[in-house]
């Protein structure tokens, strides 16, 4: 029980309280539209729908909203996980995934061109770029097509794939007509300066600078300071990429 001075003093804050609530701090509230203007005369044409006239979709929803609010969720899933399937989602799996005629084109593109990119498959193929990509990513989730990254583009090859990491970044390089130059130029000339490739190749000094950096990058390139001058060769593990993808890069061939 609290005494008598301890119920004064809660009957006292009580009242405050419940006035503090009662008379909190008046505010006019201005509610607006968000669209840009309102129809002021809107057309007088709403009626009222029968029973019957609803779909089966919305009797259902409507019937278990009655019984339980808490079924409605399950209810919507299902429905739209209905819909997913029958618009054939659940068409596209590994063993169905090459049944589209584009998709297989695109497969069959990349199992004869390893390292090609979606620009390239899309030019070569006479396909819009958006739809190659999508179909590009069905066939990854699908685990048909592997990728890999380099700056400014993505390669793609069969999957699974037997070649090394090194044999795929340099296919991916090949398809780049530059890079290709290069790839002939430090074969027949290799220990050369980047002045060198740039004069010979007739490309400016960033330019050649921008596609080194790259192979250097990817071992495909290695480099050897002579004094103040620094030389560029071919890796010795790429060359027998070279000698298989390029023979016409070898002298004499």
């Amino acid at each position: 029980m609290f005494s008598y001075p301890s119920r004064s003093i809660l009957a006292i804050i009580s009242f405050f309280f419940l006035v503090a609530t009662s008379t909190a701090a008046p505010v006019n509230y201005v509610v607006e539209s968000g669209y840009p203007y309102l129809i002021e005369n809107p057309p007088d044409d709403v009626r009222q729908l029968s029973w019957w006239e609803l779909s089966l979709r919305d009797i259902i929803i409507f019937s278990l909203v009655a019984v339980s609010p808490a079924l409605t969720y399950p209810l919507e899933l299902f429905i739209l996980v209905k819909m997913l399937l029958y618009s054939g989602y659940r068409h596209i799996t590994d063993k169905t995934v090459l049944d589209n005629r584009m998709r297989l084109e695109i497969y069959s593109r990349i199992r004869d061109h390893p390292g090609t990119t979606a620009p390239i498959i899309a030019k070569d193929l006479d396909m819009n770029l958006g739809t190659v990509r999508y179909h590009l990513a069905m066939l990854q989730i699908t685990r048909k097509i592997t990728s890999i990254s380099n700056p400014g583009f993505i390669a793609f090859f069969e999957n699974p794939e037997s070649r090394s990491i090194l044999e795929r970044k340099l296919l991916a390089h090949m398809r780049n007509e530059t890079k290709v130059k290069i790839f002939q130029y430090l074969w027949q000339m290799p220990d050369s300066s980047r002045k060198g490739i740039a004069d010979h190749l007739g490309l400016s000094g960033p330019a050649v600078t921008w596609h080194m950096n790259q192979l250097m990058d990817d071992l495909i390139i290695v480099t050897i300071r002579d004094g103040k001058c620094i030389r560029h060769s071919l890796n010795p593990e790429a060359v027998p990429v070279l000698e298989k993808y390029l023979p016409a890069m070898i002298p004499g061939d």
